[in-house]
């Protein structure tokens, strides 16, 4: 489609838009859909400009669907020319203070569940998209925003909408990097906002972080929440993951300045010990190792611990000290390799992948160990076998030496 026929399409569009009948004017804001790509591929800049202030305009249309179209187009232009929408920010905020309903219509029922599957109002879906715009505009221009934070930002960060929430926190994120002073009022409200390992979450934790790199002190007494936190999301899934590093790095940024206080907070990760715990305090071990030094002995205890899962990321957690500061855990690396032979499976895995860590920051600590790592290539458990394969790909990638050790092992037992 050239950039005539495009230009043309284009016109009838907004001619459409303006009609009296809700069906002609939602027929031409789907429309849209079909002319967007192209729309920002061909389209003159001053064509854009001009053609932007009339489509803000049918964001007050009293058709949901024609808001929800025009707020798609408007977040799709934005993500490549947001200096077109410098002047529409206000504009833009205001509309987000618009909430309707999530649910409007009940459709049907699953199958399986038997829940009813209920669609959200399309007004409510524009929001997301108008919340999209404000999120590509600050990237670019984030002093747009420093003014607007305070009173406008943070109120929407209780918003009944999940993705207009997820926004206002990236905004927030990206203000904070540049304006610091600006979001550190936003940090009781972030913390309230990490709960779970979703999106959110993680949003809200990248911005908490900003606030804490400059304002340490407005995120300092909330330390034993964001312990909890840590607790509760530890590694589940991919978020969760993310989501606790951000938590780390700021527990580490508080021990900087206050470590008695953080310190005391994360004793009830050492309490009654648990997978999730465990899991907490293995990510610590990974980001900032530092938090825990003093309760290495008692890391060293867990080896020993009843539940398996515990065991494993203790193994996995004195790994993780291991790698930066192997002459804390010398006295416990006998206890990692016996962990090699450990009857369950999942000790076996987590002690491989373990001491292959170790050994790539520091080879000499694993060269008696390297037979073992080997005969692990054909456990009696394919999960053992392919975790111990990979390690050792690795290994061998960045420590070629080890080859000369590995070689005669593998002829041995092949």
């Amino acid at each position: 489609m050239g950039r005539d026929e495009i230009e043309g399409k284009l016109e009838g569009i907004l001619r459409d838009l303006g009609d009296c009948s809700v069906e002609v004017r939602e027929k031409a804001a789907s429309n849209l859909e079909d002319i967007k790509y192209d729309l920002l591929k061909y389209v003159d800049l001053n064509l854009l400009r001009n053609v932007i202030p009339k489509l803000m305009e049918k964001l007050d249309d009293q058709s949901g669907k024609v808001r929800y179209y025009i707020a798609w187009t408007l977040e799709s232009i934005s993500s490549k020319f947001p200096e077109l929408f410098k002047d529409k920010i206000s504009k833009l905020i205001e509309k987000l203070h618009e909430s309707y309903e999530k649910v409007y219509r009940r459709e049907s029922y699953y199958t399986e569940s038997h829940s009813a599957l209920y669609y959200r109002d399309p007004r409510e879906k524009a929001r997301d998209h108008i919340a999209g715009v404000l999120e590509n505009v600050v990237k670019k221009f984030p002093e747009l925003f420093k003014d607007k934070i305070s009173k406008l930002i943070i109120e929407k960060l209780d918003d009944n909408n999940p993705y207009v929430r997820i926004s206002m926190a990236h905004i927030i994120e990206e203000v904070g990097g540049k304006y610091p002073e600006s979001v550190m009022d936003a940090a009781p409200k972030l913390l309230e906002m990490i709960g779970v390992p979703d999106s959110e979450s993680l949003a809200a934790a990248l911005a908490l972080l900003k606030v804490a790199e400059k304002h340490v002190d407005k995120v300092k007494d909330k330390v034993g929440d964001l312990v909890d936190a840590l607790e509760l999301i530890n590694d589940h899934g991919e978020d969760g993951k993310y989501i606790s590093e951000c938590i780390t790095d700021i527990l580490y940024i508080i021990w900087k300045k206050y470590p008695n206080l953080v310190k005391k907070a994360m004793e009830k990760l050492w309490k009654d010990i648990d997978e999730d715990k465990a899991a907490a305090i293995c990510i610590v071990a990974y980001e900032h190792p530092e938090l825990i030094f003093n309760k290495i002995p008692k890391l060293k205890d867990l080896l020993n611990n009843p539940s398996i899962e515990v065991r494993a990321y203790a193994v996995t957690a004195l790994g993780n000290i291991g790698t930066k500061y192997p002459q804390l855990i010398e006295d416990a690396m006998s206890k990692l390799k016996e962990a090699l032979n450990d009857p369950d499976e999942l000790i076996r895995e987590h002690a491989a992948t373990t001491l292959v860590d170790i050994g790539i920051k520091h080879p000499q600590l694993i060269e008696d160990t390297i037979p073992r790592l080997v005969e692990l290539l054909i456990d009696e458990n394919p999960d053992v076998c392919e975790v111990t394969y990979n390690a050792l790909q690795d290994l061998i990638e960045k420590q070629p030496k080890t080859i000369e050790k590995i070689i005669p092992k593998l002829k041995e037992i092949t």
